[in-house]
Parts: structure tokens; C-alpha cells; sequence
């Protein structure tokens, strides 16, 4: 099971060192005619999905739409491209709809970015890379995603050596959901082990502190009401027996 996940990881990983190189090529093509003669002659699934990009960053949304959906015509997919593929359109849709609008990554709505959140989480392939990719930079913590394969636990073996973060055996954790948020988010926390007491901090992006809330236990949920905060980002930070743990909110309506 382990060869099979980790085979399907260093696949991503070729084809991602591939994405990141036509890419390049893409953003830097002197000649944008030429480019896309060339990749059409290498007539492969990954060359077309990289006209569409040209297509794309020149502001020509309609033939890169029709070519996303002649993509199913002209290549035989397999069943890990017939599940892919709706992925792929919808996220091209959605770039499609957002650029032709003249709003880049930064400017969109709750509804696009729940919608990359929904491919970010289900797309195995390119799609989800993409929408990961979009979310990670553009919302920073909301989706810093790293999927690597879950390999047995073997630490029982040896005493693993850390810094202070595991002075106590159990280290300081928080998270939020959901994220980005409208109105409300639960923060999820957990304390160093034999610590029960420990404050969780709001920020506004200037660093003032907004809001002080107090954990009066070793780990837990706490529902805050963020209705009263503006679009934008926030940080939050956990600290405890002198450690401390941050993160980034990011509020959209």
C-alpha cells in the first residue's frame, strides 16, 4: 500500500517539476504563436492543459473554455482522467469568470474560494495542485497543504529529540475552521502535557491585539463570533508556560 501511495507522490512530483517548467516558458514566451505551435505538436494531454493557460493570461476565456471542453474529445482518458477532468474544468471555469471580470487571486469572493476549497480537498492531479497552489499564496495558512503519504510509526523505537515546543511531552497546538470564515470559527487547541492554562490572542494585520480569551483547560473548542471583523487577514496566536503557537484567519464575504 505504502509503494503504491509513495509510486503516486514522486508521479505529482514529476509532474509538477514539468508544470513548474512550462509555466516558465509560458509567462516568458516572447512568442506566444510559437509556443502554442509547439505544444500542439507534442499533442499530449499535459501540453494542451498548458495552451489553456496561455490562453488564459492572454484574456482569450472563450477558446481556452473550448479547448477544456474538447480536451474529453480529443484524448482517450483513463478512469483516474475521467475523475480528474470535472475538477480541471471547474477550476478553469472559475479562473475564466474571475479574470474576465478584471479580479486577480486576492479579490475573490467566498462562494470561488469555498469552490477551490471543495477542489483543493477532492483533486488528485493538477486541478487540486492548482487549487492548493491559489489558496496556499494567495490565503497563506488557510490551506498550506502538505499530503504526503502516512508511513507506520516507528518512534517507539527510540526517544525523539526536540526543541522546547516538547519540554512536556505533548506539544502546543492550534487550529481554525473554517478558513477562510464569514462570520464564525472554532478554534481548536491543545496544551503542552501538565499545562491547563493559556491565552489566545487576535491580532488585526497591524498587530494590534483585538481579543484576549482565556483557556482555562489542557485542550478543548472554543466558538468565536468574527461577524464584527472586515474582510481581510487576522493572526491568532496560543501561548502557554512560555511557548507560543500563530496562525493567519482570513475573513470573506
Amino acid at each position: 500500500m505504502y509503494e503504491e501511495q509513495m509510486s503516486h507522490y514522486n508521479m505529482l512530483l514529476s509532474r509538477a517539476a514539468y508544470d513548474i517548467v512550462r509555466s516558465d516558458l509560458a509567462d516568458t514566451a516572447t512568442h506566444p504563436g510559437l509556443f502554442e505551435t509547439w505544444q500542439d505538436k507534442l499533442n499530449t494531454y499535459a501540453a494542451a492543459e498548458s495552451v489553456i493557460d496561455l490562453y488564459l493570461q492572454q484574456g482569450d476565456y472563450t477558446t481556452a473554455m473550448n479547448k477544456v471542453d474538447s480536451l474529453q474529445i480529443n484524448f482517450v482518458f483513463s478512469s483516474y482522467d475521467s475523475v480528474e477532468y470535472p475538477y480541471y474544468q471547474n477550476l478553469k471555469t472559475l479562473q475564466a469568470g474571475w479574470l474576465g471580470q478584471g479580479r486577480n487571486i486576492f479579490d475573490l469572493t467566498s462562494s470561488e474560494i469555498s469552490s477551490l476549497s471543495a477542489i483543493a480537498d477532492s483533486s488528485r492531479g493538477i486541478a487540486g495542485a492548482q487549487a492548493r497552489g491559489i489558496l496556499a499564496f494567495a490565503y497563506d495558512s488557510a490551506y498550506a497543504y502538505v499530503n504526503c503519504a502516512q508511513m507506520p510509526d516507528t518512534s517507539q523505537k527510540s526517544v525523539r529529540l526536540g526543541s522546547g515546543s516538547d519540554k512536556h511531552g505533548k506539544s502546543l497546538s492550534i487550529t481554525v475552521k473554517p478558513n477562510p470564515a464569514t462570520d464564525r470559527v472554532i478554534f481548536t487547541y491543545s496544551l503542552p502535557e501538565g499545562i491547563e492554562n493559556g491565552k489566545l490572542m487576535l491580532y488585526n494585520p497591524s498587530g494590534r491585539l483585538l481579543d484576549r480569551l482565556d483557556l482555562t483547560k489542557a485542550q478543548g473548542e472554543i466558538q468565536y463570533n468574527c461577524s464584527h471583523l472586515e474582510p481581510g487577514f487576522y493572526f491568532y496566536s496560543v501561548s502557554c508556560a512560555g511557548e507560543l503557537k500563530s496562525g493567519k484567519l482570513v475573513i470573506v464575504r
